[in-house]
């Protein structure tokens, strides 16, 4: 079910379709190539899924202990008892929020640095 909103371009209450437009106008502007003039709105980063609640954060720490593990995103999926796409957003979300890892230093570096 869409959300009811008032439609940006002419005022109008009805089903919201995408950049604050209804139905008849978002077809509208599709056709005319003129989507342009309304922004998204939603920035592309906050529209991305994150595991909210107790039980989805519990899952991504399993997710991710699995993950570490070597386990296969269907294997992880079995286990968790989860859906193989629903693995790849969790381990996405992984990859959004964990800290880049700097680069360690070879033995060699280490000694010409002291």
């Amino acid at each position: 079910m869409r959300a009811t909103v008032t439609c940006v371009c002419c005022r109008q209450r009805g089903s919201h379709w995408g950049r604050g437009l209804i139905a008849t106008c978002y077809r509208r502007h599709h056709h005319a190539g003129t989507l342009h003039r309304y922004p998204l709105t939603t920035p592309p980063d906050e529209g991305r899924w994150r595991p909210t609640g107790r039980v989805g954060k519990a899952t991504l720490r399993r997710v991710a202990k699995l993950h570490g593990l070597g386990f296969s995103a269907q294997s992880i999926g079995w286990e968790v008892g989860i859906s193989r796409r629903q693995v790849e957003r969790y381990l996405a979300e992984l990859k959004q929020t964990s800290p880049t890892p700097s680069p360690s230093k070879t033995p060699e570096e280490r000694n010409d640095s002291t």
